[in-house]
């Protein structure tokens, strides 16, 4: 019951007291907490009031979080090279992402670096999705002055198989800081992914690295249905620390031949494939 989850918190924390009320009994209380459905939840802290209609873990943890913080971090996502809209409700869009981000106490703003040739001083992080087209090399120097102060950058490299060779010059930027993207369609062989409804363009990694990221990751599969390949580079730039987080199976390799992959076939070649 969502009594016995509340005890749960409580006897981590002296910080959190609660109390019952039914709403019947205590109508005039009701009414100033401005409660007009059952099994609703008011949490109150450091000046701030939160209610939440559907009373589980992952609502109360996020309220909990909206009324502890003292301020708001800022994301920004780049925008104006075809990327996934924050308001597209559809399956490639990001407008779900947008509100899990902002319930956990996010603020989620655009950010047109074509127009504002600075990322803002307030940017907790700065988010590159799956971009369809190159930055230009003003929207580049900002997130690298950006960077340069100390700055977070997350980009995440779409892949299209028709078009393995695009975001060249996106490509060429993130090599500046020892890492090459690959130019291909990452192919796994290992039957672990047919066991999970998947095929050979979606690989099932059981390989982490020791890092925070992946620190509880553990036995967990993570599937990643049609990726490129990503590597350190051999010398990295001076300044700069990498590491890897995932890898794939020994039975994997990186098919550079994307028209044979377009025809249905595909098969290992030394000469040219990366294999693991």
């Amino acid at each position: 019951t969502f009594s016995d989850l509340l005890k749960q918190y409580a006897s981590h924390t002296d910080k959190l007291t609660y109390e019952i009320i039914d709403p019947d009994r205590q109508p005039v209380l009701t009414k100033q907490y401005d409660v007009t459905t059952y099994n609703t939840v008011v949490l109150e802290g450091n000046g701030n009031r939160e209610k939440i209609l559907r009373p589980e873990e992952s609502t109360l943890t996020n309220a909990i979080m909206k009324i502890t913080r003292s301020t708001k971090k800022v994301l920004y996502f780049v925008a104006g090279h075809g990327e996934p809209a924050l308001t597209d409700s559809e399956r490639t869009g990001y407008s779900v992402l947008k509100q899990a981000l902002e319930d956990q106490n996010y603020v989620v703003q655009e950010l047109l670096l074509a127009r504002q040739p600075q990322v803002p001083d307030d940017a907790a992080v700065v988010i590159l999705a799956g971009p369809r087209r190159d930055l230009l090399e003003p929207e580049q120097e900002a997130l690298d002055a950006y960077l340069g102060r100390g700055g977070h950058l997350l980009i995440l490299f779409d892949i299209d198989p028709n078009q393995p060779a695009a975001l060249s010059a996106l490509a060429a930027f993130v090599k500046r800081y020892g890492l090459e993207v690959g130019q291909d369609v990452v192919i796994e062989t290992n039957p672990l992914g047919r066991l999970v409804g998947g095929d050979y363009h979606m690989p099932v990694v059981l390989t982490y690295e020791r890092h925070a990221i992946t620190k509880d990751l553990g036995n967990v599969m993570t599937m990643f249905p049609l990726v490129r390949s990503i590597q350190l580079a051999k010398e990295l730039p001076p300044g700069v620390t990498a590491q890897g987080l995932a890898s794939t199976s020994a039975e994997s390799w990186a098919e550079t031949d994307v028209s044979a992959l377009r025809e249905g076939r595909s098969a290992f070649e030394a000469e040219s494939d990366r294999q693991g």
